[in-house]
């Protein structure tokens, strides 16, 4: 039984009489951008009853209004870490929240585990609050429980949805090499997908990394060169550029780094993608390549998160330690 309203005592009440252990419904005829209260009670058939206590969650803003995400990635496996890090985030009381993919180590249909004592332990202060949206990663690539966990657009594999003047496509680039070459399935949606769009803003997500100096994803950086970044997801690269979009976000590897704004592998100050990497949840941490790569504006090496706010044509990146301290600041402008 779900209750709801937009103050107490709740004044919405909605039952359902199927018994399953997950279970999904939608609540209709709410008005936007508004704070309402809930509160979810399970009724087992001995009569035991488990309550959630009085949450809260907001409506999705106008489209003039301004609103702020965070993002988080690779939360993998620990929980402790994750607690944490919410709760940073938490305090930032952003609208929504992108998770980059690897929200568990290896949560496939096998190892439910994963999700209870892991991913939902340690992220339970932002699920009961704040909507989140997530890509899949290589940690949940059967996508058993990753499907019946999250009610999402579409096929719930990659989907976009609108929010504000932003629109966000989420890839799942678990299949990168089939369907991230021309004529891929992901590559044919994403286009026509880019060019329908009327959004000010456009983000692309997914999992893993067209660009990174980490040291030893793409080469031992310690013996030789590498390919800074994964190639395979390079074939996807000129529709972000051709179509306007205006940052790529990204986790897979365990550290920060944005780039500078990039068209045909060149930088362009004047126009160009921004790549953000952003791994800093409960994952074990790694570290870059002891020289600078040419796309680099920024690096950090620790636990972390991410703010975007957007206001109108105005754009902010904000990027925070496990303690709350500033390590990247981007501000953009559109004309």
């Amino acid at each position: 039984m779900v209750k709801y309203g937009k103050r107490l005592p709740l004044e919405h009440t909605i039952e359902l009489d199927e018994v399953e252990k997950i279970q999904e419904l939608s609540l209709t005829g709410l008005s936007p951008a508004t704070p309402y209260f809930y509160e979810v009670t399970a009724l087992h058939p001995s009569g035991e009853k488990i309550e959630s206590g009085i949450l809260t969650f907001q409506t999705a803003v106008n489209e003039d209004d301004s609103y702020s995400f965070a993002l988080m990635g690779d939360t993998e496996a620990r929980p402790h870490i994750n607690d944490h890090i919410g709760k940073l985030i938490w305090d930032e009381r952003p609208n929504f929240i992108v998770n980059l993919g690897d929200l568990t180590d290896g949560g496939f249909e096998e190892h439910k585990f994963q999700w209870n004592y892991e991913y939902f332990t340690g992220t339970r202060p932002l699920h009961s609050r704040i909507p989140v949206f997530p890509v899949a990663g290589n940690g949940e690539g059967d996508l058993y429980w990753y499907r019946k966990y999250h009610k999402l657009p579409g096929d719930e594999e990659y989907y976009s949805f609108r929010y504000g003047n932003a629109e966000f496509f989420m890839l799942n680039s678990n299949e990168r090499e089939r369907e991230f070459i021309p004529g891929g399935k992901q590559y044919q949606w994403l286009e026509k997908a880019l060019k329908n769009s009327t959004a000010i803003w456009k983000f692309v997500a997914h999992h893993h990394a067209p660009y990174s100096s980490d040291e030893d994803d793409y080469g031992n950086s310690w013996q030789d060169s590498t390919a800074y970044g994964d190639v395979s997801m390079r074939p996807i690269i000129p529709l972000y550029e051709k179509y306007g979009v205006d940052m790529v976000f990204f986790g897979h590897l365990h550290t920060y780094q944005r780039s500078l704004p990039l068209v045909e592998e060149l930088v362009r100050e004047d126009q160009g993608v921004v790549y953000v990497q952003c791994g800093g949840g409960g994952g074990n941490l790694e570290d870059f390549a002891p020289s600078r790569a040419w796309f680099s504006a920024k690096t950090y090496r620790g636990h972390h998160y991410a703010t975007v706010t957007i206001h109108s044509k105005n754009l902010r990146l904000q990027v925070f330690d496990d303690r709350g301290r500033m390590k990247d600041l981007m501000d953009l402008k559109k004309e």
